[in-house]
């Protein structure tokens, strides 16, 4: 837990770095949901779940 929070505010540190390329900040981006995703994973939330909490306007 302690790492998914140090992964995600190094992300967030990088992504406010300037002189940053977009594909840096979609790089970033990914990142920054992928550990969100991992995060709820491990909290027990299937995938279904997740897809509706990261896209609730597809319901």
């Amino acid at each position: 837990m302690i790492g998914i929070i140090a992964v995600v505010i190094a992300a967030y540190i990088l992504l406010l770095g300037k002189n940053r390329g977009l594909f840096e900040k979609i790089v970033v981006s990914c990142m920054i949901a992928g550990s969100y995703i991992y995060f709820l994973h491990l909290q027990g939330v299937t995938p279904i779940q997740i897809i509706e909490i990261l896209f609730p306007f597809l319901y």
